[in-house]
C-alpha cells in the first residue's frame, strides 16, 4: 500500500527514522555500560529500562522503516485547484455547526505544528477529498453526522 507524502514531509520522516537510530544506539550503550564492572542482569533496573527503550524504539523504527519504503511524493498536479487534493489547502463551512474551517490536506503522516494541516487519511481529509468548490459532502465525522461545503481551493 502506497503512502503519499509531501516532499517536505518525507524529509522529516527520514529525519524521524535517523532519530531513532540514534536513540536506539544509546539505549544500547546504555546496557553496556550498566552491565560493566561486574553487574549482573538480575535487578539491574538500568540495564532492564535500556532494554525496555531500544525495544520500544526498534518496534516504531521498524514501523516508520516500512511507511518509508512505501512512500510515494504526492506529485498528482497539487497545483490545480479544481478539486480537493493532497496540498490543497481548503475553506470549508461546517453547515452543521455553522462554522468556517481553513484546512490544509498533508501528507500520510504530518510533521507541521499547525493544527490546521491534518492528514489525507483522517476522516475530515478522506470526506472533502476530490470535492469541487460549491460541492457538499456529508459524512460521519467522531460519531457525528456532518455536512461541509467546500467554498475554496487553493
Amino acid at each position: 500500500m502506497p503512502y503519499y507524502f509531501l516532499a517536505p514531509d518525507l524529509v522529516s520522516l527520514e529525519a524521524q527514522i535517523d532519530s531513532l537510530r540514534q536513540r536506539i544506539r544509546e539505549a544500547g550503550s546504555r546496557k553496556s555500560a550498566s552491565v560493566q564492572g561486574g553487574d549482573t542482569f538480575h535487578d539491574n533496573g538500568a540495564f532492564e529500562e535500556a532494554e525496555r527503550e531500544q525495544q520500544m524504539w526498534s518496534t516504531r523504527l521498524h514501523e516508520l522503516v516500512q511507511i518509508r519504503n512505501g512512500a510515494r511524493v504526492a506529485t498528482s498536479e497539487i497545483s490545480k485547484k479544481d478539486s480537493v487534493r493532497i496540498g490543497s489547502e481548503v475553506v470549508l463551512r461546517d453547515n452543521t455547526a455553522g462554522e468556517t474551517l481553513r484546512l490544509k490536506i498533508g501528507s500520510f503522516m504530518t510533521f507541521d505544528d499547525d493544527p490546521n494541516v491534518m492528514s489525507y487519511n483522517s476522516p475530515l481529509a478522506r470526506l472533502i477529498i476530490g470535492a469541487k468548490v460549491n460541492e457538499v459532502r456529508t459524512g460521519h465525522i467522531a460519531d457525528q453526522k456532518k455536512e461541509f461545503c467546500v467554498l475554496e481551493i487553493k
